[in-house]
């Protein structure tokens, strides 16, 4: 009966507690946690993720530089970033 209502009862938590009660399960903190639900809910999703993030990382300055410049000149900037070889 508990493995029934168990699932019921999070849902109806606030987020801060049913997040903190996966990684309780888990054995882990709440950010590997969630990795760890993301990859398994959405592994081709996770993987997308990721890639754009390290895309992001590796051209944070050009970026940060461009975004600077959309601000100043209120409109939209074409920046050049660096894509690696897979």
């Amino acid at each position: 009966m508990g493995f029934g209502v168990f699932p019921v009862v999070m849902r109806t938590m606030p987020f801060g507690i049913n997040s903190a009660m996966a990684a309780v399960i888990m054995h882990t903190d709440r950010w590997d946690a969630g990795i760890a639900l993301m990859k398994d809910g959405n592994p081709d999703g996770w993987e997308q993720l990721t890639a754009d993030a390290n895309l992001v990382s590796a051209n944070r300055e050009k970026i940060t530089d461009c975004r600077t410049a959309a601000a100043k000149e209120k409109k939209e900037q074409r920046c050049a970033i660096t894509v690696p070889a897979p």
